[in-house]
């Protein structure tokens, strides 16, 4: 599965950002300043959050960045089969039209 960049900016007018927490997936401390590189490897819902204090102790609300992971392909069931076709000349024509939403 390939990476996830997740980058930000910050800043703070009075004493400046001190640090920069973040949490991956498993909720674990990551590594950070201005961006997380994630590898989703569950289907489903993925997020991180970033938590940034300045240097006068005050801390932000979390930012939590999420989204979905999908690499299940979707299976065609046909509930409804034809007669029997018989003769010459007979044909017989289904068609399956499939669509994905990209999130």
């Amino acid at each position: 599965m390939s990476a996830l960049a997740v980058s930000w900016s910050s800043s703070d007018n009075l004493s400046g950002v001190d640090r920069v927490a973040c949490k991956d997936m498993s909720g674990a401390a990551a590594s950070c300043t201005n961006s997380l590189s994630v590898t989703a490897t569950k289907d489903g819902s993925n997020a991180i959050s970033v938590v940034l204090t300045d240097k006068a102790g005050n801390s932000s609300q979390p930012f939590m960045y999420t989204w979905l992971l999908d690499t299940i392909p979707p299976v065609v069931t046909i509930n409804l089969r034809p007669a029997a076709v018989t003769g010459s000349g007979a044909a017989l024509s289904h068609s399956v039209w499939l669509s994905r939403e990209v999130v």
